[in-house]
């Protein structure tokens, strides 16, 4: 038998009319769906690697001990030619109903025909190695839309882009059913930047429901996982910063954030071609070292 529980009022109502014989089976149901909603992952373990952070979202709020917030164009729209004026504001970037809720607008703006937020752990919560992983339910997609999860090199102030490294653990740009993985790296003072990754194409568009996006990441290689599906594992990159496995060797930060186009890759326009505003959930964001390690 399945026991399928599809609202918090159903949880109550088999309660009530199956008894305590099947106790053990409904307190199950209600642990994986009337407390944390439905699809919610609850159990911060991962076979072979210890928690070492995390950031649930469940309060109201956002942790200021843990993100700081971007504000502004950034130079050259945050170095991609970027259409939108990332802001702190509630209309953009808040906390409620168990997820951190980035919503991009269409609306006139500190000149910007865009809005959207930005955040990263830079100088609060930093990494170098283990299993990343955040669970998102991305937006519709769409010819500008473009959310990420990431992580840039927490030296990137004093050596520079591509020099510091970049680990792109999840993006959609405006295709709606295709997840990328991507590494960036090279030499910030030859100008020189080289990349690395792959895609998952989903049968169904990543904005139909929440799915768990993750690196596991050693000195040996980088992999990349969408369910716990690994579908890209490398060892192929370099550095200026010296002899392999530099630049991905040192101490990295986490960003989110949900971009609205980019020059980089449309040359033709600056205008998004789907319906705002749209929104990117983040149910959580986690962090894992190896056991023993």
């Amino acid at each position: 038998m399945t026991l399928r529980i599809t609202s918090k009022d159903a949880c109550a109502t088999y309660i009530l009319e199956m008894g305590w014989m099947r106790y053990f089976v409904i307190i199950l149901a209600m642990l994986t769906f009337c407390g944390t909603g439905e699809g919610k992952v609850t159990d911060p373990n991962y076979p072979g690697f210890e928690l070492v952070w995390s950031d649930e979202f469940n309060g109201d709020s956002l942790d200021g001990a843990s993100w700081n917030i971007a504000v502004g164009r950034g130079g050259n729209g945050w170095g991609n030619q970027e259409w939108q004026y990332y802001t702190g504001r509630k209309e953009n970037l808040r906390v409620e109903g168990g997820n951190l809720v980035i919503e991009a607008r269409e609306e006139k703006y500190e000149g910007s025909d865009y809005t959207s937020a930005r955040i990263d752990t830079a100088g609060k919560h930093e990494f170098k190695y283990g299993r990343i992983e955040a669970r998102i339910k991305s937006p519709a997609g769409g010819h500008g839309v473009w959310p990420a999860f990431w992580m840039l090199g927490d030296n990137i102030g004093s050596v520079g882009w591509p020099s510091c490294g970049e680990i792109d653990i999840f993006e959609m740009m405006t295709d709606g059913k295709k997840a990328l993985g991507t590494l960036h790296f090279g030499s910030s003072k030859e100008n020189k930047h080289e990349q690395n990754g792959s895609e998952l194409v989903l049968a169904e568009e990543l904005g139909e429901k929440y799915h768990i996006y993750a690196v596991e990441w050693d000195e040996k290689a980088i992999s990349w996982y969408v369910d716990d599906k690994k579908y890209y594992s490398t060892s192929k990159w370099w550095s200026d910063m010296g002899d392999f496995p530099a630049p991905f060797d040192h101490e990295y930060y986490i960003l989110l954030n949900f971009a609205v186009g980019s020059g980089w890759w449309d040359k033709e326009t600056t205008k998004a071609e789907v319906t705002f505003p749209r929104q990117m959930l983040v149910d959580y964001v986690r962090v894992y070292k190896a056991v023993g390690k």
